[in-house]
């Protein structure tokens, strides 16, 4: 992906965390914690939802949404990737801003 000036503006709030009753469903432009298999091994690895998910709902931590930069997501979205879904070369955000409440 060429380099380019771009930006994304994420608003951060109270975590809807799995296991903790009704939740939110994943829908577009939500921030999220990644993980593995285990349920409570997400740490400081996020992913950002292009587009709703259902079928995530209830099974991860969401604590953030994008205010501003989805064509960002969009454009990172079509880089070429491998066999393993994994951009062919890499995708590096140089700059992000996080607002909090």
């Amino acid at each position: 992906m060429p380099r380019t000036s771009l930006m994304m503006r994420l608003d951060t709030f109270a975590s809807s965390s799995c296991g903790s009753g009704a939740q939110p469903a994943v829908m577009k432009s939500e921030v999220s914690t990644a993980r593995s298999a285990d349920p409570n091994s997400g740490s400081c690895q996020f992913f950002i939802v292009q587009k709703d998910a259902h079928s995530l709902d209830n099974q991860y931590t969401i604590f953030g949404k994008v205010l501003e930069g989805m064509d960002v997501v969009d454009t990172i979205s079509l880089v070429p990737k491998d066999h393993n879904d994994r951009p062919v070369d890499n995708v590096v955000m140089e700059s992000v801003t996080v607002e909090t409440r």
